[in-house]
């Protein structure tokens, strides 16, 4: 079963490819990536090699938040990475999730398979216009952080503050990240320790930083 369906993911990520010229979105291993006013949209093509089942996972973040990010902790090397870096690199921001879809009917084909994730991307695209028709991302990352347990999702919440000019929100966030944690969060393993500790200075040091 695990060789055939790692041929099944092969063939089905190759038609994906053919299928998404043009489109604007582009494709690094069974990861789809692109950019969409202002926002990086990534799509996450998993297909589970001991059963006939695929999923797409579909999440966006704002293009500027990884920036921010790397200004912060000093990795200014990153700023010149290409796109996809957002998902692959060591140090980026959690993404905020849009779509998730189980695409797969047993007895599918591979090209029937990739042919169904042009849709989820579409539909991710057309979510992300929604969800910020009325509220801002950082008020959606708020929203799900009291549904769920922070993890990497709290950082990305500091940084879309910070992007979106709520410096005091922004500080008063990373006081109960820092409170809750201690000296190392979640991101630590990809920001290094003390994140919020650089969080903080940068505020402090942020001549452009008022009262919001």
């Amino acid at each position: 079963m695990k060789n055939s369906r790692a041929t099944f993911e092969r063939d089905c990520l190759a038609s994906v490819r053919s299928l998404i010229k043009g489109t604007g979105w582009r494709k690094r291993d069974n990861l789809l990536f692109a950019e969409f006013n202002g926002y990086y949209l990534e799509a996450n093509v998993l297909v589970h090699r001991s059963e006939p089942k695929t999923r797409v996972e579909c999440s966006f973040k704002p293009i500027e938040i990884d920036r921010i990010l790397w200004n912060i902790t000093g990795e200014l090397e990153c700023l010149s990475q290409p796109l996809s870096f957002r998902s692959f690199g060591v140090g980026v921001c959690a993404t905020y999730p849009l779509v998730k879809a189980t695409i797969e009917v047993a007895g599918d084909s591979p090209a029937e398979v990739a042919a169904k994730v042009i849709p989820c991307c579409s539909a991710a695209r057309t979510e992300l216009c929604s969800a910020l028709d009325h509220q801002t991302f950082s008020d959606l990352i708020g929203t799900l952080l009291e549904q769920e347990a922070p993890g990497n999702l709290s950082t990305t919440y500091i940084l879309a503050l910070i992007g979106e000019g709520k410096f005091d929100k922004a500080r008063a966030a990373t006081a109960v990240s820092l409170a809750r944690y201690g000296n190392v969060s979640p991101a630590s393993s990809r920001v290094g320790k003390y994140f919020e500790h650089h969080i903080l200075r940068w505020l402090d040091a942020n001549a452009s930083a008022r009262p919001s």
